[in-house]
């Protein structure tokens, strides 16, 4: 079981000890500092090494071949357990109590920071009785600092650059204990370093809810988003035209092989009811669907046809960043043209499936590959927000029973869509974008 503070003896670290021993003498300490002060202080304030205000101590590692030495009794600290940082009650490993009396024992409220690698200057302040390894300086403080407000003057961007413009100039930089204790802080009085604490804790804390609200924000935008496709494929989210119908602009639509059923929600077994003037269809009866690219790794080189996958997809646009190309001879139904929409059709993430992008602006030859799939239509402006819609996404969650993530393109054919007439189609998706550019220029705004 874990030591923690309230149970653990001071008294039993001899540094401590030797600080008690002390305090009459320390009653009188003139803090002093020994460089070039980077800024002016408040009077009564002081300039300080971090040698003068506590006991620096670079951790060790008991022996991993002695197996006793490992166990669940106290927190072995290492860099990534600093990740927890005001806070740090856990390590990924513990020791024995065999192990403990091998390391170098640190009380709570020690403040750890790292003095080695890619990660030198990472701070922690431990709340538990514990150790670290050799990758760590723990400052254990003296009755002439409060724990908490070395902590945060160890976090500040003074401090921080001191430790990286003393470490060495390697490709794994690191500052040694000598150095380390050398560094140093501005150091106001002990009342007022609480008071410093407390309004930084308070100033965190308000921070803490404004964070919470942009994230409450953000999930009301996102289930906002949610809603108005719902509304949209529902007929619901702008006024109906009695003079609209999918079948009186079957003229207009010649060249395209309509296959509409004129059934409704009533006397079918379609989900919902529909509109006046719509109609439910399959997919496959109003467009055509191809799944991408197979190349062989051979055939991938710098000068060769853009291969759109599932990383293109940031969102629900398409993103061109990351592309592999390659040198495949490509049939006429794998070239992607603008009006398309790119589809993930299987991914090792569920979560993953699906996701589309409406394509435009591409003004190049471009292919996609074996794990996705691009639907053509007439009507993708209005297919691609129901394909984004929660209704699809939940056929699509209870189509995928089997272990393999996939979009089969039997699926996609057979997936029924509630389409409205074209003129009306043209009203949803204004109104879609109108509403989303409003609601990304809110989000935008929380984020900035």
């Amino acid at each position: 079981m874990l030591r923690n503070a309230p149970g653990c003896r001071l008294d039993k670290f001899p540094y401590r000890k030797s600080i008690t021993k002390q305090r009459s003498a320390l009653a009188n300490y003139k803090l002093q500092i020994t460089e070039e002060a980077p800024f002016e202080l408040p009077e009564s304030w002081e300039w300080c090494q971090i040698k003068m205000i506590g006991e620096v101590i670079t951790g060790n590692t008991p022996p991993k071949e002695q197996k006793e030495y490992y166990g669940n009794d106290y927190p072995f600290y290492k860099p990534t357990d600093l990740e927890q940082g005001y806070s740090v009650i856990k390590a990924v490993d513990n020791l024995s109590s065999l192990g403990y009396a091998k390391a170098r024992q640190l009380p709570p409220l020690s403040v750890l920071v790292t003095c080695i690698g890619a990660t030198i200057g990472k701070t922690g302040l431990i709340r538990n009785e514990g150790t670290c390894n050799q990758q760590i300086n723990a400052i254990i403080p003296n009755i002439r600092i409060d724990n908490k407000f070395l902590y945060y003057s160890c976090l500040s961007n003074c401090f921080q650059s001191q430790i990286l413009d003393n470490a060495s100039a390697t490709t794994l930089p690191i500052i040694n204990k000598s150095k380390f204790e050398q560094l140093f802080i501005a150091v106001p009085p002990l009342a007022e370093q609480h008071r410093i604490v407390s309004k930084i804790e308070e100033c965190f804390s308000l921070i803490d809810q404004l964070e919470e609200s942009k994230l409450s924000l953000s999930q009301f935008i996102k289930q906002t988003k949610s809603k108005v496709l719902d509304l949209a494929i529902r007929g619901k989210l702008v006024p109906q035209n009695p003079n609209d119908s999918i079948t009186k602009q079957r003229s207009t639509l010649a060249n395209y092989e309509l296959k509409i059923t004129n059934k409704s929600a009533a006397n079918s077994p379609y989900p919902f009811e529909v509109p006046k003037g719509w109609s439910w269809c399959k997919l496959n009866d109003i467009g055509t669907t191809n799944i991408g690219l197979t190349y062989k790794p051979s055939e991938i080189c710098n000068n060769g046809v853009p291969v759109l996958r599932s990383n293109n997809i940031k969102g629900d646009k398409l993103d061109l960043s990351d592309l592999v190309k390659v040198s495949s001879k490509l049939a006429d139904n794998l070239i992607i043209a603008n009006g398309d929409i790119l589809i993930c059709a299987r991914n090792g993430s569920r979560t993953l499936v699906g996701k589309c992008a409406l394509i435009s602006d591409i003004d190049e030859t471009v292919t996609f590959g074996a794990f996705m799939a691009i639907y053509r239509s007439v009507f993708n402006p209005y297919i691609f927000r129901f394909l984004n819609s929660s209704y699809f996404r939940s056929r699509l969650d209870e189509s995928n029973s089997t272990q393999i993530n996939q979009l089969t393109q039997d699926m996609l054919k057979n997936t029924f869509i509630p389409l409205p007439p074209i003129s009306e189609q043209h009203r949803i998706v204004s109104k879609i974008e109108q509403i989303f550019s409003q609601l990304d220029e809110i989000e935008k705004s929380i984020k900035a």
